[in-house]
């Protein structure tokens, strides 16, 4: 007979602790949407007029006069958090022929955990990389001659050019990997680099991002949008766009204007049960390995879209 638990995965507190603490240095998402607590799966945020921080009052007071009042004013907002989860379950043979040393469920919780954020990571690409997410004011299509990839174009003065025109000063620049192989390379970034006439070598972002007051990554995510069975056909998340944005320290739903946030309900949860009708002839262990956000961006204007920055 079947165990009654063949379906109930309880909370497993020390393979939690190993998905929270997974990270793939490679991953970009809570580095441009970083995390934010909400108590609730559904939660509230605030949209605020732009023309209410640029609009100056009339700050001058008469001796017996009371000060202008200004109002502010504010639309409440709604969104939920979405669950994300993956599952597997780990045959009790794999487990106790596995070498000495070797757990394979922690090995399938860190696997389960790496695809999660990988997921996690295609989104986050999506919405940041989107031009209909910015206004034409804070967005610029590149073509031709000005395309980074030319050797005529010049990458760091309308990156320069751009940071000026945005209403808050960027803090994070992010490249898809083909343009940062142009501009890393682009004879006008090394002149500037290497602050001579040499035009030849690599730059590295630390070296642009000395020259542009910028904190500058690179997008290197991988993955297939083959079906399983089929020959994997990889491709870049990060596509051929660069971003320019603001992020505030104190970043939050109702804190100071900042371009984007992962709301997260509760921390990344991993259940790990005994399952019988799954594992083969003695049956396995069975986990679940899942969590729960929503990335949104809250301040498009603090942002900036370099779209077909390279040919």
């Amino acid at each position: 007979m079947a165990n009654s638990s063949t379906s109930t995965y309880p909370v497993d507190e020390a393979r939690t602790e190993i998905a929270v603490a997974y990270r793939n240095a490679q991953y970009l998402a809570d580095w441009v949407f970083p995390r934010v607590p909400v108590n609730l799966l559904t939660y509230k945020y605030m949209d605020y007029p732009l023309a209410e921080s640029f609009t100056i009052p009339e700050t001058r007071i008469g001796r017996r006069s009371a000060p202008n009042m200004v109002h502010f004013t504010a639309s409440e907002q709604t969104s939920s958090c979405v669950d994300y989860a993956l599952s597997d379950v780990v045959p009790h043979d794999d487990i106790r022929n596995a070498p000495r040393g070797a757990d394979p469920v922690d090995r399938s919780v860190m696997l389960l955990s790496d695809l999660i954020a990988l997921d996690r990571e295609r989104r986050v690409a999506g919405l940041a990389f989107d031009a209909s997410e910015f206004g034409n004011e804070n967005k610029l299509a590149l073509s031709g001659e000005s395309q980074w990839s030319h050797a005529d174009a010049d990458p760091i003065r309308a990156i320069e050019d751009a940071k000026y025109s945005m209403l808050m000063m960027p803090t994070k620049l992010l490249f898809g990997p083909d343009v940062w192989r142009s501009v890393s390379t682009h004879p006008r970034v090394l002149k500037a680099v290497n602050r001579s006439s040499g035009d030849s070598g690599v730059a590295t972002p630390a070296q642009v991002g000395d020259i542009l007051q910028l904190e500058v990554r690179v997008g290197l995510a991988w993955a297939t949008s083959s079906k399983p069975g089929q020959p994997p056909t990889l491709a870049r998340l990060w596509g051929k766009k660069a971003l320019m944005f603001h992020d505030s320290p104190n970043a939050g739903l109702a804190g100071p204007p900042t371009f984007g946030v992962t709301a997260q309900y509760g921390d990344r949860v991993t259940r790990v049960g005994h399952e019988d009708k799954l594992g083969g002839l003695r049956g396995g262990t069975g986990l679940i390995v899942g969590e729960s956000v929503d990335e949104r961006i809250i301040a498009s204007r603090a942002g900036y879209l370099f779209d077909a920055a390279v040919a």
